[in-house]
């Protein structure tokens, strides 16, 4: 048990001995530097730190022949005289200061993430087309023409790679009969695309004075789709009518979701 009280007291006075020579090192480098600064520079704290380091340096050699005592009791003193422990109070106020202000922070934003965050209104959803958005009306010479595009209301199966046309004509003076409406018909796009052949009729209803059924006609031309997302508009017009034109136009939402 001596043997080993005595091996832990040789170590540490080894340890001692081995620290005092690099302060003795340090000190010698201090001195150095020390003496090449300006009166105002020796008055900085780290500065005066340094020159205290070069105190305690001192004291730990000459303390290092004796007790652990002597030693702190050195360090101590050396540092008293440079006015050390006060140049490092300060620097723990200014520690203590800094923290105080990034606790403050923390906490500011701890709040802002426990906050709810406000989410933005959902738009309200694109209303749904009717007949009544797609019917398009003419009224003259005492003829009523309406037309509703039907598309837009269909499903894929339903139009069979036709544009469908739902089509009225009433009348009280004229016999809607003379007119075939297959003949009569153009069809035309924003693009400058215009079909005037390949339309079929399908009667709902027919009599002199009032007329219903469907208008259809190929959805492509040449392989090519009539519709696209350039279309910005697509119109249909019927001839000698009453009169010698009338046009039906639909444009915007009626032809977004039909666009390919």
């Amino acid at each position: 048990m001596r043997n080993t009280v005595k091996l832990w007291a040789v170590g540490i006075a080894v340890a001692v001995l081995v620290i005092g020579g690099a302060y003795v090192v340090g000190s010698l480098v201090g001195r150095a530097q020390m003496s090449a600064q300006s009166p105002a520079a020796q008055t900085d704290p780290m500065v005066r730190i340094a020159a205290a380091l070069e105190r305690i340096a001192a004291a730990m050699e000459k303390s290092a022949g004796g007790s652990m005592s002597g030693m702190m009791g050195g360090m101590m003193q050396g540092m008293g005289q440079m006015g050390m422990m006060g140049d490092m109070s300060q620097m723990m106020a200014q520690m203590q200061e800094r923290m105080k202000q990034c606790q403050a922070m923390m906490g500011q934003m701890q709040g802002m993430m426990s906050s709810p965050v406000t989410q933005p209104a959902p738009s309200a959803p694109t209303q749904a087309l009717t007949e009544a958005d797609l019917t398009r009306t003419s009224q003259a010479e005492g003829i009523t023409v309406a037309v509703t595009f039907m598309n837009p209301l269909l499903k894929p199966e339903e139009v069979n790679g036709k544009l469908v046309f739902k089509v009225a004509l009433d009348t009280h003076t004229v016999d809607l009969s003379q007119f075939d409406l297959t003949k009569l018909a153009v069809l035309r796009t924003s693009e400058g695309v215009t079909v005037s052949e390949g339309f079929s009729w399908e009667p709902e209803s027919e009599s002199g004075h009032h007329r219903k059924g469907v208008l259809k006609v190929a959805d492509t031309l040449n392989g090519a789709p009539l519709i696209t997302r350039e279309t910005k508009w697509l119109e249909l017009e019927l001839k000698e009518i009453g009169m010698p034109s009338r046009v039906f136009r639909w444009e915007g939402q009626v032809l977004t979701a039909l666009a390919r």
